[in-house]
């Protein structure tokens, strides 16, 4: 009879592989479309066939309003999640340009759609600005909760998107100062409308599988909005991202040498580790009277694998491994990810398809065998320039918009009133 020799580790738990658990909740559409068709109209509506147009940075996004677990039209099939909320750069948290107010009253209240947030240059946020966004956040995070309790805790979330909205309104101050003697702001934003209901309008309805204008309203008044309000903001954004752009170099030279540094200094990003595919029969002590019990039905099942059975089948009858019940198999496991010293060298050493030895841990004995396995690589620069590249432009993009932002805020006063 075929028999497997144990081989000791040191005591201790297989702790899985690190996973991304984060999904992506933004999508981009037709950013190079979007922008050269609002700055045509912007350009159009102020008479400046000559001036040159820049794209911009960002992207539009849309937020499709959620359903309402009270309202559901009869034209709609299902309301796909919404993508997250765009924002000119990452707020920043305080300034010595920013205004302290007196903090509320602890006891939870309504707001008023009047109500007034902050004050930027003048110009006031108010509680209606921040309105669907707040309610989405709410609907995320507690979408059982009952009404006095997204009430109590409405006041926090607008806490903590004030310094976005005061960001953007640092633009729309900004903008409006740019503006050529003559030209009207709420005309140029008419126009922004207009490409708004040619374009982007049939877009949402189709993203948010409904089949009228009055349907999607309704949507959005359920979270605290309207159609027509969501639109004013999208245009008024559009055209001060635009003028704001207009004075940053967003195509900023990036030098080969730029590029070869990035790689030498960020070597662990390209480097890619050892990594292996693998299957594990195994039995665990507390489920055996004895030690001995635990040795003969492992050795059982490795016997039944070298005389042919099917290893995936076994596992499956008769493992006590947490994969059991998917035939033993693990999926991508990089090196050092492994708590067992000893599983861990196994799987990096021993040739692909062949069975363990037996392993001792802790918990239990162990067979396992590789099915795929990948060496350590490291991606050679000429492959990665693209990607490095892409990440410089990016990164010299975002310093030139946070000098520009932290310029605003010296140029015009901020208050928040709500606190």
């Amino acid at each position: 009879m075929f028999t497997l020799r144990p081989v000791l580790s040191r005591k201790s738990r297989i702790r899985a592989a690190p996973q991304s658990d984060q999904a992506a909740l933004s999508e981009t559409d037709g950013k190079t479309d979007n922008v050269n068709t609002i700055g045509k109209l912007i350009l159009a509506a102020l008479g400046f066939v000559g001036w040159t147009w820049i794209p911009l940075g960002a992207a539009e996004q849309i937020i499709e309003p959620k359903s309402d677990p009270y309202f559901r039209p009869a034209s709609q099939e299902s309301t796909p999640q919404p993508a997250k909320p765009v924002s000119f750069e990452t707020p920043r948290e305080s300034s010595e340009n920013i205004v302290p107010a007196t903090p509320p009253s602890p006891t939870a209240r309504a707001f008023e759609p009047g109500q007034v947030i902050a004050l930027v240059g003048g110009e006031p946020i108010f509680f209606a600005d921040m309105t669907f966004e707040a309610n989405q956040i709410l609907e995320n995070f507690m979408p059982q909760a009952p009404p006095e309790v997204r009430q109590r805790e409405m006041g926090n979330v607008i806490r903590a998107l004030t310094p976005k909205y005061v960001e953007q309104k640092l633009l729309h101050v900004y903008a409006k100062q740019q503006l050529p003697e003559g030209a009207s702001w709420p005309k140029i934003v008419e126009q922004a409308e207009k490409d708004f209901d040619e374009r982007m309008l049939p877009k949402l309805l189709e993203r948010s599988r409904l089949k009228s204008q009055l349907d999607l309203d309704a949507q959005f008044r359920a979270q605290g909005t309207s159609l027509r309000a969501y639109k004013r903001r999208w245009a008024e954004d559009q055209v001060a991202r635009y003028f704001n752009m207009q004075k940053l170099n967003l195509e900023p030279e990036i030098t080969h040498q730029e590029m070869l540094d990035y790689y030498q200094q960020h070597r662990h990003e390209f480097t890619s580790k050892a990594r292996v595919r693998w299957e594990e029969l195994a039995v665990m002590f507390d489920r055996f009277p004895n030690r001995e019990a635990a040795y003969e039905s492992i050795v059982q099942m490795g016997n039944e694998v070298v005389y042919g059975a099917s290893f995936a089948a076994v596992a499956a009858r008769s493992s006590q491994g947490i994969t059991a019940s998917a035939g033993g198999q693990h999926d991508w496991t990089t090196i050092g990810s492994l708590v067992h010293p000893a599983i861990e060298e196994a799987l990096f050493t021993i040739p692909v398809a062949q069975l363990s030895d037996l392993i001792e841990t802790k918990i239990g004995v162990h067979i396992v065998r590789v099915l795929e396995r990948e060496d350590t690589r490291t991606t050679p620069f000429v492959e990665a320039q693209t990607s490095i590249k892409e990440k410089l432009l990016e990164m010299k993009r975002e310093e030139e918009i946070n000098r520009h932002t932290s310029k605003l805020r010296d140029l015009f006063p901020i208050e928040i009133i709500f606190r």
